[in-house]
């Protein structure tokens, strides 16, 4: 049992910096009230990819077991609020609008973004 429990323990561990991450992702995280209210110039515009898991799974073919239960998680997570999985869309949409340059709503998920044709023909688009 040992070396399983090791396992267990890094991945535990793991974790803790990927919750840590997807928390700072909330509109209302401290990280993103400190960052809305500070009074240092931005320069950085943004281009933003929303995904909605939900309409991807209604258009997705030959889907895994893993996605299907990535896709549930998240139904779950955000009960029924439009997400990505790991965000809701509102929350991705929480930046100042003076920053944003384009804004676009794919039918993929925080997964998939770099593997979906239909997100990646928009982040091609967006490089032009």
């Amino acid at each position: 049992m040992g070396p399983f429990l090791g396992i267990v323990n890094k991945g535990v561990a793991a974790m803790g910096m990927l919750t840590k991450t997807l928390g700072q992702m909330d509109g209302d995280s401290k990280f993103i009230k400190k960052m809305s209210k500070s009074q240092e110039v931005i320069y950085t515009r943004y281009y933003v990819v929303a995904g909605n898991a939900a309409e991807y799974a209604k258009v997705a073919e030959d889907m895994g077991f893993m996605e299907k239960i990535e896709l549930a998680v998240g139904k779950l997570v955000y009960w029924n609020t439009p997400n990505d999985i790991a965000v809701s869309i509102s929350s991705i949409r929480n930046i100042a609008k003076c920053y944003i340059i384009m804004t676009v709503q794919v039918s993929a998920h925080h997964l998939n973004y770099f593997d979906d044709t239909n997100s990646l023909d928009v982040l091609k688009d967006m490089m032009r």
